[in-house]
């Protein structure tokens, strides 16, 4: 390979010099990391200083307290012209949006410490399938899941939205070598879920920019873009690997899919499955979503209220594309009250016990479910 040469002066020539004599950087090393941006930067068409945030985020984005990436970047997500809610309100969205409802609430301080009042909050965040308004020729409003409100007397806030999920731009990762560059710097290729926040006050010098994260998601230290690179080393101490953000994702997902299914929300069941999913269910085997459709709209009407008590989730065989899962739960149905007070399950029907086989698919790094085969374990006996 040929030496790399250093030309100029200054602290950028010293630390190149560092790399090459105790790292072994060579010019070959550095074109190729070149034509790999390149190559992301002519796909995406984002700016390219914003294609190689994973290479320097580390070092620019403050990081703050916590994992709160620097107001330095604003994210080219944003678009101005958001339209104003109630404080509470509910976070403009379609009137079937997909995903598990949110409740978001806190208190906006300025650096004393003391409430801002009448604050201006942006707020948006990508869909449940990862993407975001306005982005892509998909059909969603543009003003899908962005809205803005003012603090109270006493800078409190509080919305309604769906949860946000982690998410791989499919458009990224559809570049060659894009993946393993991110391995070899401790990242992932996926973001985890969070929310956009920009606050504006009189009172602030300029307006503060960030992202707010779920404590827990195993994402966040393999983040693409986020200030914390996670070394192997600290990655194995904390147990978070590529396939636990994988598990974080199917648990979200099952967790939706009981919420909407109890609910009779059957669009929303439906976009949990792939296109040609398979579903497996009183020793039936249906086949896409139409046939899925109507077996979920046969089921009892709102004269019966249904539960499901999810008792466990193992999810194996995991690679970036595909997985499988067993799930095990118990379910309740009894009358729904003409009034007030919990419907009442009859003591014979009790509990349920049943056992779900799935196989997953990854699809525009949305999971799905590819396959489910519905299993009675366990149902209570009859004299």
């Amino acid at each position: 390979m040929p030496a790399l040469a250093i030309v100029g002066a200054g602290p950028g020539k010293q630390a190149l010099m560092r790399l090459r004599d105790e790292e072994g950087l060579t010019f070959d090393d550095l074109k190729a990391a070149a034509d790999l941006l390149q190559r992301v930067q002519t796909a995406t068409g984002a700016p390219l200083a914003l294609v190689a945030m994973p290479l320097y985020s580390e070092l620019f984005q403050g990081g703050q307290d916590g994992y709160t990436p620097s107001d330095d970047v604003e994210s080219p997500t944003y678009f101005p012209g958001s339209q104003r809610m109630d404080n509470p309100g509910i976070l403009p969205m379609r009137e079937d949006e997909p995903g598990t409802p949110l409740i978001a609430s806190g208190r906006i301080l300025d650096g004393h410490g003391q409430p801002l009042a009448g604050a201006k909050l942006e707020i948006y965040h990508a869909a449940d399938n990862g993407n975001y308004s306005g982005l892509y020729d998909d059909g969603v409003p543009k003003s899908n899941l962005r809205g803005h409100l003012f603090t109270d007397a006493d800078g409190r806030y509080a919305f309604t939205t769906i949860s946000p999920v982690a998410y791989i731009d499919p458009v990224t990762a559809a570049v060659e070598g894009v993946a393993e560059a991110a391995a070899a710097i401790g990242r992932s290729s996926y973001r985890p879920a969070h929310i956009h926040y920009e606050v504006h006050h009189p009172d602030l010098i300029r307006p503060w920019r960030g992202e707010v994260y779920f404590t827990g998601d195993p994402v966040i230290p393999v983040d693409f873009v986020g200030p914390n690179i996670a070394d192997r080393h600290r990655e194995e101490e904390a147990g978070m690997t590529l396939e636990d953000a994988a598990a974080w994702a199917l648990t979200r997902l099952n967790t939706a899919f009981f919420h909407h299914y109890d609910r009779r929300e059957y669009d929303a069941v439906l976009d949990l499955f792939a296109p040609d999913a398979r579903y497996e269910v009183h020793g039936r085997t249906l086949r896409g979503h139409a046939e899925i459709l109507g077996v979920l709209n046969a089921r009892s009407g709102p004269e019966q209220t249904i539960r499901h008590l999810v008792a466990g989730q193992h999810f194996h065989t995991i690679t970036d594309t595909t997985a499988q899962g067993a799930i095990t739960l118990m379910a309740y149905s009894g009358p729904t009250p003409a009034g007030e007070g919990p419907a009442l399950y009859p003591a014979a029907t009790a509990g349920h016990i049943v056992e779900l086989t799935d196989h997953y698919r990854a699809e525009r790094g949305r999971w799905k479910i590819a396959k489910r085969s519905v299993d009675m374990i366990l149902a209570p006996a009859t004299d």
